[in-house]
This record gives C-alpha cells, sequence and structure tokens, in this order.
C-alpha cells in the first residue's frame, strides 16, 4: 500500500484557529483551577500579587512570596466586576459593548498592574467561617486590601474604572460599593441591560 500524503491530509479533521484558543484557555483555566483546590486559606491572608490578568482577576502564590508560574493560584475580586481587556473574554460576556469594553479593560488591566503587581495585599475571605468561597472556573472570591488599607474594589468603583457586582452575585459590601457607583457612574453595558 502506498502512502499518499495529499489522501491523509483530505482525511484529517481540520482544527480552527478558534478551537485551538478555546483548548489553550481551558487548559490554562484548568491549570489554575487545579492549584486553587489545592488553597484551602482560611481567614485574612498577606499574599503578593504575582500576576494581573485584568481589573477583577489576579494571581498569587498559596505559601510564601514566590512560586512557578503553574503553581499560582487566581484570585477573582468579590463584588467587582471590570471590563474585559481582550476580545475572547468580551465575547462571552452577553451583556458587553466590546467596542467600549475592551479600550477600557485595558486601560483598567493597566492600571490594575500598577496598583497591585508585586505588592502584599490583604485577601479577606467572605464565607461563613473565614473561608474563601469560589466562584467561576473554580477561583477563591475575595475582597482585597492594598499595603496601605484601601479597599481595591472600592477604590476601582470610584475611579470610574470597574463597577458593584451585586446585580449579579450579592455581596456583604454592596451597599458601599453602590454608594461609590453611584457618584462614579458605570463603565458601558448594551443598551436593556444592566
Amino acid at each position: 500500500m502506498k502512502f499518499n500524503q495529499s489522501q491523509e491530509t483530505q482525511n484529517s479533521p481540520k482544527i480552527s484557529r478558534a478551537q485551538i484558543v478555546a483548548l489553550l484557555t481551558i487548559l490554562a483555566v484548568s491549570g489554575g483551577t487545579l492549584a486553587a483546590e489545592k488553597w484551602r486559606a482560611v481567614g485574612e491572608q498577606r499574599r503578593k500579587v504575582q500576576w494581573v490578568i485584568d481589573g477583577d482577576t489576579f494571581k498569587v502564590c498559596p505559601d510564601g512570596n514566590s512560586c512557578s508560574r503553574n503553581e499560582q493560584i487566581p484570585i477573582r475580586l468579590q463584588g467587582l466586576e471590570c471590563p474585559e481587556s481582550s476580545q475572547q473574554a468580551c465575547d462571552r460576556k452577553p451583556d458587553a459593548d466590546c467596542d467600549d469594553w475592551i479600550p477600557l479593560g485595558k486601560k483598567t488591566k493597566k492600571y490594575a498592574i500598577k496598583k497591585l503587581k508585586n505588592q502584599k495585599v490583604t485577601l479577606v475571605p467572605t464565607g461563613p467561617g473565614g473561608h474563601f468561597k469560589t466562584g467561576g472556573y473554580n477561583r477563591p472570591l475575595a475582597y482585597v486590601d492594598m499595603p496601605d488599607g484601601t479597599d481595591y474594589g472600592l477604590h476601582m468603583i470610584k475611579k470610574g474604572l470597574c463597577q458593584d457586582f451585586s446585580y449579579r452575585y450579592p455581596h456583604p459590601r454592596s451597599a458601599q460599593y453602590k454608594r461609590a457607583q453611584k457618584h462614579a457612574g458605570v463603565f458601558p453595558v448594551k443598551k436593556g441591560r444592566r
């Protein structure tokens, strides 16, 4: 039997760029999910921010100040929603006006890097008994106090870079976040959606 390369190519399933990106995203998220499952911290935790993903998500090491990239834990900010900085992430948000979100998301991420990267922050749990609840992608949820004691989420709302997320996920600091949002406004969303 002769090997015919053109037949092999014709019979092989084609993988689109979108499928490759989706697979890489799943692998990246699952690595963070596995690390998050290993982190069973209780009570407030002081951790150094290793990597900023966007305005409402960053990574820390489970113990100490340094760890490998795949050991880092993605932390999702409790009560905060920030615009996405990439088309792929924005497309997953049904209420996002991506034309407005992405430029603001890039600005928000840049500001978050300036405020958080390599800083020791305090992660404040909101679950019963001082445990960290988990959100989407099995990420621990936390309020974050910056080194000077400022509530990072409240700060980002006052800057008009993010909004209170209690309309979708109620949280203990929502009254304070909502008051700040009234004065700062919110980032753009599609008409008819909040």
